[in-house]
């Protein structure tokens, strides 16, 4: 159960059929769901289809910046959205990374009760090669971040309970709760894209015997991923990863980090500020 991944293909494990779906070009409107079918289970089978969670993941493939470089900050996010997520499925990554480009999320179809299980999250792109604008105007590598959105009593799991594997498999990835309001919700970055294209999620299951409001049945998650700096900052004003226009004709005739001076035709100045 689990080694099951996002699949183009029909599975069937332990009597139970897994619909997989294949990944395809998506804008932030889109989404990719993971459906999990329950079969007739043989008398032999029952005991442990009773102990099967079974899971429904809704994967929001979202954005990131095509010029890539430069690092993600969830903690703008953080500090402005109280819900990451808006009722139309947007997550609020996207308000400031503006450009979509897809990533690619693999979990499995059935989990356990009080068990830990792993999602991996890939945000490819050429890191070694690309490269974008930081906020100095230098060029620097690309960092990426991510989010995922966990359905209420779902969180990450402790550490002191991680195997040793799934550690090795993180790298030294830290993911840190959205808010204390929302533990639920995880967010990481932003980290070295070179290192960390595919990301490793350890989440712990929540056991229906303990937790009545996570009863055995179906589930929804949602994931977002980001490459570099985005288009806008929270307070609306654009970022240097941007195309900026002159803003009256004229002479270039200063260049004064991000300011550039023109000089207009009747003899006055118009000062343009590339970003920051």
């Amino acid at each position: 159960m689990f080694m099951g991944s996002v699949v183009a293909s029909m599975m069937a494990a332990t009597g139970f059929v897994v619909a997989g779906v294949s990944r395809r070009a998506i804008t932030r409107s889109q989404r990719c769901v993971v459906k999990v079918t329950h079969k007739e289970q043989p008398d032999d089978a029952e005991a442990f289809a009773m102990r099967t969670v079974s899971t429904m993941a809704s994967a929001v493939l979202l954005a990131g910046s095509l010029p890539d470089n430069a690092p993600a900050y969830p903690i703008f996010a953080q500090q402005n959205y109280k819900d990451p997520r808006e009722a139309t499925g947007k997550l609020a990554c996207a308000n400031c990374h503006l450009a979509s480009k897809q990533i690619d999320v693999r979990l499995p179809h059935e989990v356990l009760p009080d068990t830990i299980f792993k999602t991996y999250i890939d945000i490819p792109c050429k890191y070694e090669k690309r490269k974008q604008p930081l906020a100095d105007g230098n060029k620097g590598p690309l960092n990426v971040g991510a989010i995922a959105v966990m359905p209420e009593g779902w969180k990450l799991a402790p550490k002191d309970r991680l195997p040793k594997p799934i550690k090795k498999e993180m790298k030294g990835l830290a993911w840190a709760p959205y808010s204390k309001e929302h533990p639920e919700i995880v967010v990481a970055g932003p980290v070295p894209g070179s290192k960390y294209s595919r990301m490793t999620l350890p989440v712990l299951v929540p056991d229906p015997s303990k937790d009545p409001n996570n009863p055995f049945g179906k589930y929804s998650f949602f994931y977002g991923g980001n490459r570099g700096r985005g288009q806008v900052y929270p307070e609306g004003n654009n970022s240097n990863n941007n195309q900026y226009f002159a803003n009256a004709a004229g002479t270039v005739t200063a260049i004064d980090g991000l300011k550039v001076t023109i000089q207009k035709a009747d003899g006055s100045s118009s000062v343009v500020e590339c970003g920051a």
